[in-house]
């Protein structure tokens, strides 16, 4: 089974848990994101009644709620208008902002994104906004019919980046992100698409669901989700937007992505005919976990970890471990249990988009190899033999049992009965012991120790370094390694003063960054690559020029003025000079760009197979006082590789000149430029006329030198 590949993803989550940072750090401390309802979303002093004795009252006071404005929202930059923004539920507005986002952490711009293949599955069963309008049908907006659409929470991803595969949005109720990560995976394997944005979210803002979920007993009158916990009396509702981006594996690595962590399996089945529908079926979950492992070949033994669906109701999680203790208990021992944990307990259940919440947590945990605490928790169900299932629910923060591959399971249903699993490897071991090249940023070795911080977020880079020349003991190879180019870091908004609020959270974010333990220069590197090349290309830009990453204080300081980019084509000329402008260390700094060095080490490859005995680099970095720059049969095919080597360091970022002009020598590098000589002919080209210039200046100063002498008195 072609494994899946997790390439990026975003979140907004309940309060201060709006970044992958936050989250995890949110995780390891052990907080639950609990608040009573805030004002914005309903006066609960209104609903609240604990013995539900007056007709659409709720027993409950909170839940866990997104700390943002949902009516913040920037129409123009989503390419529509106030009026049609204003009538579109807060939670397509969310996965616009969330998606692009996810697209940002894949390293994608916008403009690598449309057109291309990729499939949207989102997953969703509230629909609060639709319910809020119906309220006042006589003030229902002109754009309501799209803007409460559930299908348009993934048409309208499809739509504004220009995606066109499959688009779909999935309700099975609580797995319906989950469910929508296996149809996406599916879609990948059989090659029905090139790419897949998967999203869940979920908004809670008015009280008739909530009513609803109270009148069967679903929820618990704490707010809390007490997860396996004696405690258990239901779950508490929760907000949250979740984006992730998938690849088949081959395509990611191919494309040189960042692989955050590797989906190896997924399957869905249903409960059937239960007591009940909303009562889960042990034996079709446990049918269901050795299901998905045994179609992808995979050995249960590595599994340590699951993320289960551990939503806090008596019956859905002494359910759910019996089917997890009896799919893993031959696997494990009293001594070396598998640890369960629930995302849950620190942010609510959040419906529809738990699964992807359970997946992202996942992730991390691979990612740092550190398992987080289970938040509420105190004492085990009673309902629950963890001694007999060999399970365990961690309290504290524990690193991962044992070295080698990381696997975790993930665990998600519906109330309804549809259920889902997903199987996850560790990015770094998975390529490791299948001998794949990839671009990771797992911990491959994790402390024994475990901190409670997120810092290992930071301290991984998540794009490619340059390839730089190998570095070696000589002379000339120090004086390469030593040359410092400076980093331009490009900022691209779509206002004119967003450039300015970006370089002042980059210089916020650079303030804060503990720099121990990093590479600084590679550091530098990484960002000055993501800025130019995995950012969207949008209307205003600016820059600023750093020499390294210590002097990148005060960024904002040092920005220039933000420029409107034109969209009309501007274009270029060349003009090539030729012999005589000719300098001894020409060139040396522009070595450290692997394009450019490959171009001047190519040129003496080929060279000395026309019988040249020295080397194009050694002659750039010679001293001015033993450089043989200015003799004729070094100089001509020195300058022409040179130029050679500028077109090929230009073209390979996109810049292509519509017109030339050469002068002298300066000809055959303006017609390697157009494509009219290769470049083994311009370099062959230009190393003969040197040896012929040569042995005409030797022959010119012969006959000057004899005629001299003739013209002599006697």
């Amino acid at each position: 089974m072609e494994p899946i590949a997790i390439i990026g993803f975003a979140l907004k989550f309940p309060q201060d848990a709006v970044s992958p940072g936050q989250f995890w750090k949110m995780l390891m401390e052990k907080r639950c994101a609990t608040t009573e309802f805030p004002p914005s979303r309903m006066n609960i002093d209104a609903f609240y009644d604990q013995k539900k004795s007056a007709h659409g009252a709720i027993p409950l006071r909170g839940g866990h709620f997104i700390r943002e404005d949902l009516g913040a929202f920037d129409a123009s930059f989503f390419s529509m208008t106030p009026t049609e923004a204003a009538a579109m539920d807060p939670s397509q507005r969310m996965l616009l902002e969330t998606a692009y986002l996810a697209f940002e952490a894949a390293g994608i711009p916008l403009e690598r994104a449309s057109g291309t293949n990729t499939s949207v599955h989102t997953g969703c069963f509230t629909d609060d906004y639709k319910l809020q309008l119906l309220k006042d049908t006589e003030q229902i907006p002109k754009y309501a019919a799209t803007g409460a659409s559930l299908a348009m929470l993934a048409n309208r991803l499809s739509w504004f980046f220009n995606l066109s595969g499959p688009s779909m949005n999935i309700d099975s109720a609580c797995s319906s992100s989950a469910i929508a990560v296996d149809h996406a995976c599916a879609l990948l394997r059989t090659e029905a698409c090139e790419m897949s944005l998967v999203a869940g979210c979920n908004l809670t803002y008015v009280h008739d669901y909530t009513s609803l979920l109270s009148k069967m007993s679903f929820l618990s009158p704490d707010s809390r989700c007490y997860a396996f916990d004696e405690r258990a009396n239901g779950y508490a509702r929760g907000e949250g937007i979740g984006v992730v981006i998938l690849k088949r594996l081959s395509d990611a690595v191919r494309d040189r992505n960042t692989i955050r962590a590797v989906l190896r399996s997924s399957a869905s089945n249903q409960d059937a005919r239960t007591p009940g529908i909303t009562q889960p079926s042990t034996k079709a979950q446990e049918k269901l976990i050795k299901e998905t492992y045994r179609q992808a070949g995979l050995s249960m033994e590595y599994t340590r970890f699951v993320e289960a669906h551990g939503t806090g109701t008596k019956i859905g999680d002494t359910v759910e471990i019996d089917a997890l203790g009896g799919a893993f208990r031959a696997h494990r021992s009293p001594e070396d249990p598998l640890y369960v944990g629930a995302v849950k307990t620190n942010i609510g259940h959040l419906e529809g988009a738990s699964g992807i919440a359970g997946l992202i947590k996942s992730v991390l945990i691979l990612e740092s190899g550190v398992i987080p605490p289970n938040a509420n928790f105190e004492h085990v169900n009673h309902r629950i033999d963890a001694d007999h299932l060999r399970v365990s629910f961690p309290t504290e923060c524990m690193p991962w049992p044992g070295h080698g591959l990381r696997r975790i399971s993930i665990n998600s249903f519906g109330f309804g009965g549809s259920n889902c699993h997903m199987v996850l490897d560790d990015a770094f071991n998975h390529l490791r012991i299948h001998g794949i090249q990839g671009i990771h940023r797992t911990l491959e070795y994790p402390s024994e120790s475990v901190p409670a911080r997120a810092d290992f977020l930071r301290k991984e880079v998540a794009f490619p370094l340059p390839v730089l020349l190998p570095r070696t003991v000589d002379r000339k190879a120090k004086l390469i390694s030593s040359l410092r180019t400076p980093k331009l870091l490009v900022f691209s908004t779509s206002d004119k003063e967003g450039t300015k609020r970006v370089a002042q959270e980059y210089d916020r974010f650079l303030s804060k960054m503990s720099k121990e333990d990093i590479d600084l220069e590679a550091y530098l590197d990484n960002m000055t690559y993501t800025l130019d090349s995995c950012r969207s290309l949008l209307p205003w830009r600016s820059h600023v020029i750093l020499d390294s990453i210590t002097a990148s204080s005060g960024l904002v300081s040092r920005l220039l003025a933000p420029v409107h980019v034109q969209s009309q084509t501007i274009e270029l000329g060349y003009v090539f000079s030729g012999q005589g402008a000719q300098w001894y260390a020409m060139g040396r700094e522009l070595l450290v760009f692997p394009v450019f060095a490959a171009s001047i080490e190519g040129a003496t490859l080929y060279l000395s197979s026309l019988g040249c005995e020295w080397s194009a680099k050694d002659e750039l970095l010679r001293g001015r006082s033993d450089s043989k720059i200015n003799d004729p049969s070094y100089s001509q095919p020195l300058c022409t590789i040179l130029q050679i080597a500028l077109v090929d360091l230009l073209r390979s970022v996109r810049i292509n000149p519509a017109a030339v002009l050469g002068h002298s020598s300066g000809e055959i590098a303006a017609a390697y430029c157009i494509g009219a000589i290769s470049q083994e002919s311009a370099w062959r080209i230009s190393y003969f006329r040197g040896q012929l210039a040569s042995i005409l200046t030797e022959r010119c100063s012969t006959r000057c030198a004899l005629n001299k002498l003739l013209q002599q008195p006697s």
